[in-house]
This record gives C-alpha cells, structure tokens and sequence, in this order.
C-alpha cells in the first residue's frame, strides 16, 4: 500500500535563489561587441596602400573584390585588435534578427561594418585620412549606431572593446546605447598589449568578463561623468 506524503508546497513551486535568477537573466539577454578599429595611417597601412605593392594581403586589397574589414585590420594591428575580435566572435549573442551581425567594427568614415565588409585600397587610404575623426565621420557613426540601436530590441547589451579616455567613440555612442553600452571592468587601467593578452587568454579559458555600464565608469577614469553621459 502506497504511502501518501504531504508536502506543503510542490517543489516546481519553491521559489529560485536570487542568484540563480540573476544568472539566468544574464544568459537570456543578446550581446553584440563595437570593437574600435586598427590604425590605418602607420607604417603597414602605407605599405598595404602603396600601388607596387606585391605582397598576398596587398594584392587582395586591391582587387576588385577587396579584402574584409576584420582581416585588414587584423593585418595591420598586433596584439590588441586581434584579441578583441577574437573576443567578441567568441562571446557575442546576437538577437536573431541580427544573425551575422554581432560584431560591429568602428570606422572613422563609413559608421559600422561588420567584419566581412568587402574593404579596398582606396577605403583603406581614406581610414587613415581620417583617423582623427571628422565631422562626417561623427555623422556616419552616429547614424548606424541608431539603426542598429532600432534593431537590436530591449534585451540586447552593447560591450564597447575601445578606448574611454577620449569623447571620439563615447560621445556618439552613450547618447544613442544609453545604459546598455558596457565595457570591462577588467579592461580599466591596462595598455594596449595588456588588453590583448588579456582577451586571447579569456577566448583560451572561455572565460567571458564582467561589464560595467560606461556612464558609470568615469571614476576608473580619474575624471567626472563621462561626455554623453545622463544621470
């Protein structure tokens, strides 16, 4: 004969620990990655641009069919670009609406572009006549960041893998993201080559890092609130 066992409370029914929710929270929610972009202007740029120019990267860049943006810029970059976007191709959780489209590279002319944007010499050339930013370039970002804004739904962060020290990325891109624009917090502080290191090491031990919204970050910064940044 079965024995009937009272309980008071079903056990689909006890409450979830605060911590189980909040974790699960942040698995539900999207994630896609601005990622700053290489310098144009040095030394391998010049020389990737140059019209003889005979090597296999040169050769891609100007043929009609161009080179991606990602593997330019990952051309012309060391450590710290190369680690970001092995970072961000890692962790990003695009919404599905936005499938392909998780990774979006800062340009200083044409907004965002994903990493596969077919990318020419003559593009190339124009990245590093603009490097210090313009104000069509300002208008360009700020442009595609509120289409993507627009895309992107209420559940989605956006992990800027940039500088914070200056208003070039930030001022745009706080605005238009608001709270949802991150950054690491482990970021804070490091040099380039620092950075990179420490994004190839977290891609080795799929280890993802903590974010921090950027309007509150300006106190790692040794400043007041950061350009672009409401209360």
């Amino acid at each position: 004969m079965l024995r009937r066992v009272r309980t008071t409370r079903k056990a689909w029914a006890r409450p979830v620990p605060r911590t189980v929710l909040a974790a699960s929270r942040r698995v539900a929610r999207s994630r896609i990655f601005l990622i700053s972009p290489a310098t144009a202007h040095g030394a391998r740029g010049r020389a990737l641009t140059a019209p003889d120019a005979r090597t296999p990267s040169a050769l891609r860049l100007h043929s009609p069919d161009g080179m991606p943006l990602g593997a330019v810029f990952r051309y012309l970059s060391g450590l710290y670009f190369n680690g970001k976007l092995a970072y961000a191709t890692t962790f990003a959780r695009p919404p599905a609406r936005l499938r392909g489209a998780g990774i979006q590279i800062i340009t200083m002319t044409d907004g965002l572009r994903v990493p596969e944007t077919p990318t020419r010499a003559n593009d190339l050339r124009r990245f590093a006549a603009a490097e210090q930013g313009s104000d069509a370039g300002r208008t360009a970002l700020e442009r595609s960041a509120r289409e993507l804004a627009g895309a992107l739904g209420s559940r989605c962060d956006v992990i800027l893998l940039g500088s914070l020290a200056t208003g070039k990325y930030t001022d745009v891109l706080l605005p238009v993201f608001g709270r949802r624009l991150l950054f690491p917090r482990e970021m804070l502080g490091r040099g380039q080559l620092d950075r990179g290191a420490l994004l190839f090491r977290c891609v080795r031990e799929e280890r993802e890092l903590e974010y921090a919204p950027v309007a509150e970050l300006s106190s790692g910064l040794g400043g007041g609130p950061l350009a672009g940044a409401r209360p």
